[in-house]
């Protein structure tokens, strides 16, 4: 039998037998029979529509954990062959940022969904078709629905509902859906399960018996009190929110340590080489390493972490040699006695790139410009390195797919260390050397990062105790959120359809994963990058978020998403009014999101939910704009964000 089984066979059998019964009677018929089967360990408000949809719910939530089912066999309900997303870590609950997931048959007419365009409507419980609602408050939470434009002709196509604020820690939320038609003019139906909680139908049922109360005090009561008629419904259930310990402890665990440990002995450094005039806009380049406590098993790609026997992350007892690079620039190495020190810059690089991308021509032209030095450094975990060993992962053992986030930490560890060691031990290392002497201000360190080093940036800048400003370029956050959106994920969406062929559960696995990401995503930092900061961070931080109409590689939306969960304003002039976002006009002493207009025609790349396939100017071209390029040296240097000439 095909592993995916919306009904059981004896359910079928029980069906048939319910339909043959009132074809053969004339009589008036009276309340269907205890017969609907939803399967073991599958949902049973809509089982007969998909056996874990609609997804995230409370329904798979137990106390040590949210688990799919209760055997392995349940677990091929998402592929050919046994995948436990959850199996190295096991949250306490859902992603900060949810892709909530339903299916329901047949063609649906999505012209009743809000879109993320306009969004407004999701605020209003009283007509909003898709409702999303924060249970403690009773306040309807923005977002916008969207079936996948990718379902071809006979495949099951998801319908997603995908919030556009970032959702509160150990909180639960209530989805309802409504007022659906199909295509035809015909309302939609609600599924069996549902219908009988809804209609209040459960009683002698062993799947939906149990629920009913639940349902009747933490569903239906807060719907109605928001407004909604409980007849309306096609679809309502609940999910709980993970809490922050369980998604941000390890990070912080390994936080807390190595500022205790690097604050009583900085990291120890030593300079390798120093390469003259590499290219024309980059005077010379230092490479050496720094030392870190290791808080992984080892120091390589695939690498997990340590833990106590409580289960806490700790240091392995092992000290790892990380390479860095510094990147001069010639203004810098022009520089003589009585000039100002430069600041010093550490750089975040892009998808599975490394530390040598801050020794890229591009940088050394703005480097050159802002009379400032780049401190390079891999992000372990998502580095060039890592590469070949997630394929491997993704392909032999799908529920290992995303444990490169346990190296990812590590990456982290080693940032924070970086700062540490540019203090005092990295300026000491280079006094030997009269070029490099007095290379920069180490009271001055900033951020910048591109692409995914804005991405982990923004987790970066959130731990660390040295960064006041930042700019993050084309960021965004939410993993998950930018996975059907951005062609760099394109080619991983394609392998997870090798061993999960159909596109409904890929995109289940998809919003599965968010939960392991949740560790390292900045969505899970956000409350605390700008507010709220975590302690011994620096006073009044600020970040500057650049971005581009069109990107191709980091949705727009993600980085828009960012600005409002961050609560930065959109400074003005700008071609596209973000819904929901505040407009500033004139500089802006603090954060802010700037916009800049590459002139892409309609509909731009990520407007709708597939990736991209042609890449364009826009995700390289904000980092090259002259007037960006000012904007961010007049931030780094002062905090405010300038408006764009």
């Amino acid at each position: 039998m095909h592993p995916l089984r919306h009904l059981t066979f004896i359910g079928l059998l029980a069906l048939l037998f319910a339909v043959a019964s009132a074809c053969a009677s004339d009589t008036e018929p009276g309340p269907e029979p205890v017969l609907y089967d939803p399967g073991p360990g599958c949902n049973p408000i809509a089982a007969e529509w998909h056996c874990l949809a609609p997804y995230p719910s409370d329904f798979f939530r137990t106390e040590d954990g949210v688990r799919i089912g209760g055997d392995a066999e349940l677990f091929d309900v998402i592929g050919s062959a046994p995948i436990d997303p959850f199996a190295a870590h096991r949250p306490d609950g859902f992603p900060k940022l949810p892709q909530i997931i339903a299916f329901i048959p047949g063609d649906i007419d999505d012209a009743a969904l809000a879109f993320h365009d306009a969004p407004a409507p999701t605020l209003d419980p009283a007509t909003s078709t898709t409702l999303l609602l924060n249970a403690a408050t009773g306040m309807p939470v923005l977002h916008f629905a969207e079936l996948d434009p990718r379902a071809i002709e006979g495949e099951r196509r998801p319908l997603t509902l995908r919030p556009l604020v970032r959702l509160d820690d150990s909180t639960r939320y209530i989805v309802a859906i409504r007022g659906l038609t199909s295509l035809d003019g015909s309302a939609i139906e609600a599924p069996v399960g549902f219908r009988r909680l809804r209609d209040s139908e459960t009683p002698g049922h062993p799947a939906l018996e149990p629920l009913a109360a639940r349902y009747e005090a933490d569903i239906f009561g807060p719907l109605g009190r928001a407004g909604v008629p409980r007849e309306d419904l096609i679809l309502a259930w609940d999910f709980t929110v993970s809490s922050e310990q369980d998604a941000a402890g390890d990070l912080t665990d390994i936080r807390r340590d190595l500022i205790e440990r690097l604050t009583a002995s900085p990291p120890a450094v030593t300079i390798d080489e120093r390469v003259d005039d590499p290219s024309e806009d980059v005077a010379f380049i230092v490479r050496g390493t720094f030392e870190v406590p290791l808080y992984v098993d080892a120091d390589g790609p695939g690498a997990r972490l340590v833990r106590d026997e409580a289960g806490r992350v700790v240091a392995s007892g092992s000290v790892a040699r990380i390479p860095f690079s510094l990147t001069v620039p010639p203004s810098v190495a022009a520089r003589v006695a009585g000039d100002p020190l430069p600041q010093l810059i550490q750089y975040g690089h892009g998808f599975f790139g490394d530390r040598s991308e801050g020794e890229d021509n591009w940088l050394g032209e703005t480097l050159d410009q802002l009379y400032a030095v780049a401190l390079g450094v891999d992000f372990q975990g998502m580095s060039r390195e890592d590469f070949n060993a997630i394929l491997t992962d993704v392909g032999n053992s799908p529920s290992d797919a995303f444990l490169f986030t346990d190296r990812l930490h590590q990456g982290f560890a080693n940032f924070i260390a970086a700062a540490y060691a540019a203090e005092g031990p990295m300026l000491a290392a280079l006094a030997a050397d009269p070029m490099t002497r007095d290379l920069y201000d180490p009271t001055h360190i900033t951020y910048y990062g591109n692409s995914n080093g804005s991405i982990l940036g923004g987790t970066y800048v959130a731990l660390s105790p040295h960064v006041k400003r930042a700019v993050l370029g084309v960021s965004g956050i939410g993993y998950s959120f930018m996975m059907p959106r951005a062609q760099p994920f394109a080619s991983l969406l394609a392998l997870f359809k090798l061993f999960i062929p159909d596109r409904l559960e890929v995109q289940l696995f998809a919003a599965m994963s968010q939960s392991t990401l949740d560790r390292i995503d900045p969505v899970t930092y956000a409350p605390h990058l700008l507010t709220d900061t975590y302690e011994d961070s620096p006073d009044a931080r600020r970040v500057l978020l650049q971005y581009g109409l069109g990107d191709h590689a980091v949705p727009n939306l993600a980085t828009e998403l960012q600005a409002r969960t961050l609560g930065v304003p959109l400074l003005s002039p700008a071609s596209y009014e973000v819904p929901e976002l505040e407009v500033r006009e004139g500089s802006v002493d603090g954060s802010a999101l700037v916009q800049f207009d590459f002139g892409l025609p309609a509909p731009l790349p990520g407007t709708f939910a597939e990736p991209p396939t042609v890449e364009n100017e826009v995700h390289d071209g904000v980092r090259r704009l002259p007037e960006a390029i000012e904007q961010l040296g007049a931030f780094l240097e002062t905090g405010v964000v300038t408006a764009v000439r």
